[in-house]
């Protein structure tokens, strides 16, 4: 599988059938949740909103593999997979008593995350000493409104340290040994993803579709290496769509073999 032409790699990985069934994910929220949804800082708005750059992201990921570059597919993957987790895990604690609390810090990391760079900006591109210390004082009210949380950690709104929290919840309130593992196996590549978009050495060096026996780099496009992002992707998808179909309450088993079909045929190619 050296030789790569767009129409052959699209062929063989399946990349159309991909792409229909990402569509028809779209049709369905469209369809069936958007019509009847007002905006508002909710739970339903937030799985939406991951719905929408779940959908985006898996087409970045079917061009990137259907032009040959499996490598960013991977780190495109990582996203839907972390779609996936945070998905899973407020579905999880839907029924706490501290779920809307929980909702509420979701919506407010992202007010806290947009002063901290206003505020660098303010401090060192602008130096707007006025503008600066009116977002500290905004930011101070921020902070104030959900003490005594840690806001300087990422997912200090589900109560953890770090994404890894959010993960374990996850696998530790599964009963399903089976899919235990495979929630296990999904966060290992969530490892290899984490490796792949950041520079070092496991990720310089070991680059999907290359073949292990060259010496020296090779910077062409691949046909070979596309089951590994597109069999996380898909799996990851399938965990982001089961959720929102759950809350919206709209059927998707037809959807969801289509999906699986791809999963098995792209594992069977490894």
């Amino acid at each position: 599988m050296r030789d790569f032409s767009t129409e052959q790699c699209s062929e063989y990985w399946k990349l159309p059938e991909l792409w229909s069934a990402v569509s028809t994910f779209e049709d369905e929220i469209a369809n069936k949740v958007h019509h009847n949804l007002k905006s508002d800082l909710d739970y339903q708005n937030i799985l939406v909103h991951s719905a929408a750059k779940t959908i985006i992201t898996m087409r970045e990921i079917i061009i990137l593999c259907g032009n040959g570059y499996p490598n960013g597919a991977l780190s495109l993957a990582r996203n839907i997979y972390e779609q996936f987790i945070i998905c899973a895990f407020l579905c999880q604690h839907k029924d706490d008593t501290n779920f809307p609390t929980i909702v509420r810090n979701y919506h407010l990391s992202y007010d806290l995350k947009r002063n901290n760079a206003l505020q660098y900006e303010a401090k060192f591109c602008t130096k707007d000493t006025a503008e600066l210390s009116r977002l500290e004082i905004e930011k101070n009210s921020l902070v104030a409104s959900v003490a005594p949380n840690d806001t300087k950690k990422d997912y200090w709104w589900a109560g953890k340290t770090s994404f890894k929290g959010l993960v374990d919840c996850i696998i530790d309130n599964e009963t399903d040994e089976s899919f235990k593992v495979f929630l296990h196996q999904l966060y290992l590549f969530y490892q290899r993803a984490c490796a792949s978009i950041h520079a070092g050495a496991l990720g310089n060096e070991a680059l999907l579709g290359t073949d292990e026996e060259l010496v020296g780099t090779d910077t062409r496009p691949q046909m070979a290496g596309h089951d590994f992002p597109l069999y996380y992707a898909a799996n990851s998808l399938i965990g982001v769509i089961g959720v929102i179909s759950k809350e919206f309450k709209f059927d998707c088993n037809n959807l969801l073999v289509s999906l699986n079909n791809l999963s098995i045929y792209y594992q069977k190619q490894h």
